[in-house]
């Protein structure tokens, strides 16, 4: 069967940041313990816009159905307005599963990128980072003048007598 609308571009979209296909990553994200924490994330987030797709098109094709021509239940604005409200939460609870799992992807994406920064250009912008007035102080910093670190399990004092 094909897959049509946004779960069939949300597929390809995860397909195409991991480079396996779907079945592959749905075994991955079942596997204990887990390999891949996003992965599993992404998931959850798929399974969320499925349930919430098939949710939204059951509301409008019973708002359809209440609203056709002909129907003596197309006056019952009781149920008309209880199915296009129902509709109206499954649509933003869609468009919210899809904005997730944009994220996500997103964000991997930005992670795989910032794995392949040289940690010399990490050096350079954390100098850059640092203010003009702040550079070189912990190399003028004399460590001697310090008192020494407080214990965090201080010892019991001596019993008074």
């Amino acid at each position: 069967m094909t897959q049509l609308g946004p779960l069939a571009d949300i597929d390809r979209m995860i397909t195409t940041a991991w480079e396996r296909p779907m079945a592959e990553l749905e075994a991955a994200a079942a596997q204990r313990p887990v390999e891949d924490a996003l992965l599993r994330s992404i998931m959850r987030a798929r399974q969320a816009l499925i349930h919430a797709d098939t949710t939204a098109r059951a509301h409008q094709d019973r708002l359809h159905a209440l609203t056709s021509p002909g129907v003596i239940a197309s006056f019952d604005l009781d149920r008309i307005t209880t199915s296009a409200n129902a509709l109206r939460v499954a649509t933003a609870e869609a468009d919210m599963a899809m904005r997730t799992i944009t994220y996500l992807v997103d964000s991997r994406e930005l992670a795989d990128q910032a794995g392949r920064v040289s940690p010399g250009r990490v050096q350079a912008a954390v100098a850059r980072s640092v203010p003009e007035s702040m550079r070189g102080v912990e190399a003028n910093h004399d460590s001697a003048a310090l008192p020494p670190p407080a214990s965090p399990h201080p010892s019991p004092e001596p019993p008074r007598r």
